[in-house]
């Protein structure tokens, strides 16, 4: 390692704006006086790109081939010793592989941190992964359940893994103007109740299903306004049931902090999750969310006191979710400062970016 702050590469699927490159972007921005970073996607780029080069981190798009790309840790390997890499920060299961053999074949330490994914993997790909993370010098999963599943369906040393909940940075109020004009362009009133979702138009997101359920409450709740801000591949497929159902489609955001503040509430229909930004976000704007209750989303949403939890893929039981809180104002605005509160105390930014320095730091083995 080199004189001056420590070289930290972020090896990531893409660039593109989701919860993984989010986090990292933060980590990136909230810790560049420490530590100097750079990021390598191996599969697309994306907007997020440049936001990591104005935080001060190069960027490289080094795509693999389809498949198991044989050549490809090699490939990482001259790109880490050209740029004086010190550490690889490997995200999720596919960077865990790729990562790891060109780290050990360039010689410098990895961190392995897992979001999210199924479990149980194939019995040959457990193994693998076992071997892998058992040879990194810090395993880090993003929510306690996450831990557990990596003991219990890959045999990792649950001792050995470092539960590292998301943080994200305060949410900055909009003054009344702003707020106006965001719930315009979200379709929504000053006298209407506007439901916010925000997230990768996929299947796992389950916006169909939040349009469904909006359905039903426009009937019941004809006040209720939905918005839902991002992009994805299901764009086309959500597009026709959301103008029919008056569900708007605020396309890709990059102040979804300020449309969750002008929100009356929140809402995430997901089929599956890891530590979702998303309700992190929610919660440090003080808004209560109504939530499908998978992967971590009970160490984010403390139900009946930050929120709602309901089953996941079923619109009846998130639309009278929803309509509980819709109905009693007094009760979502209690949920939404028990939310901030909550956020105030376990998921800033400050706190995952501390947490992080240090296991760079042991990592790295210095001072």
């Amino acid at each position: 390692m080199g004189e001056g702050r420590p070289h930290v590469l972020m090896l990531l699927a893409t660039f593109s704006v989701g919860g993984i490159e989010k986090m990292a972007l933060s980590l990136t921005e909230e810790l560049r006086r420490r530590f100097r970073f750079s990021a390598v996607a191996f599969d697309s780029g994306g907007s997020l790109a440049g936001e990591f080069e104005a935080a001060g981190g190069a960027v490289r798009l080094l795509r693999r081939r389809p498949g198991v790309d044989a050549a490809y840790p090699f490939r990482l390997r001259r790109h880490i010793l050209e740029t004086g890499v010190d550490l690889v920060h490997c995200h999720n299961e596919t960077a865990l592989f790729y990562g790891r053999l060109a780290a050990s074949l360039a010689g410098v330490p990895v961190v392995y941190t897992e979001h999210d994914r199924r479990f149980p993997a194939r019995p040959r790909t457990a193994r693998l992964n076992r071997t892998l993370a058992h040879s990194c010098r810090a395993v880090v999963a993003v929510s306690a359940r996450l831990r557990e599943e990596l003991a219990r369906f890959e045999g990792i040393d649950g001792g050995r893994i470092r539960v590292i909940r998301n943080g994200v940075a305060d949410a900055a109020m909009p003054a009344p103007d702003e707020r106006d004009l965001l719930r315009r362009e979200a379709g929504a009133g000053r006298d209407e109740i506007l439901v916010v979702a925000a997230g990768r138009l996929s299947h796992e997101k389950g916006f169909d299903v939040l349009i469904r359920a909006a359905a039903t409450l426009r009937m019941n709740r004809p006040e209720s306004r939905f918005a839902v801000a991002g992009e994805g591949p299901d764009r086309a497929v959500l597009a026709g049931p959301a103008a029919t159902t008056g569900v708007r489609l605020l396309g890709l955001r990059s102040d979804v902090p300020r449309l969750f503040a002008a929100a009356d509430l929140a809402v995430l229909p997901s089929r599956s999750e890891g530590l979702p930004l998303a309700a992190l976000e929610a919660a440090a704007a003080g808004r209560a969310v109504v939530a499908a209750d998978v992967g971590a989303m009970r160490e984010v949403v403390a139900p009946g006191r930050t929120g709602l939890l309901v089953s996941p893929d079923d619109p009846a039981a998130l639309a009278q979710a929803l309509e509980v809180l819709i109905a009693d104002r007094p009760r979502r605005e209690a949920m939404g400062r028990a939310a901030r509160q909550r956020f105030e105390a376990e998921f800033s930014l400050q706190r995952m970016a501390g947490d992080y320095a240090g296991v760079y730091v042991s990592a790295l083995g210095v001072r």
